[in-house]
């Protein structure tokens, strides 16, 4: 897997009608309204991350991202990008 730092670097996000090379999704963590929930909704991620995998690359931005790549351990490491970004996603 591939773990970045997102400081001093762009993105472009396009519509959801053009061609993409990844899915991007945010990692719940304990420091968010998941909380009560945070090991169903994670195994829940884990899950989605190998379905997605299967025909996409998925990026990930993460508060934990050594956490992350755990719970990914499984998972082909070229289809996976996590990114340290401080979130707080519900």
């Amino acid at each position: 897997m591939n773990n970045h730092d997102a400081k001093g670097r762009t993105f472009r996000m396009p519509a959801e009608w053009e061609p993409q090379e990844a899915v991007m999704l945010t990692w719940p963590h304990p420091g968010t309204d998941w909380k009560p929930y945070l090991d169903a909704i994670q195994a829940t991620c884990v899950e989605l991350v190998e379905a997605i995998t299967q025909y996409e690359n998925v990026i990930i931005a993460a508060q934990q991202p050594d956490d992350v790549a755990r719970q990914l351990s499984h998972i082909d490491a070229g289809r996976v990008s996590i990114y340290h970004v401080h979130t707080d996603d519900t």
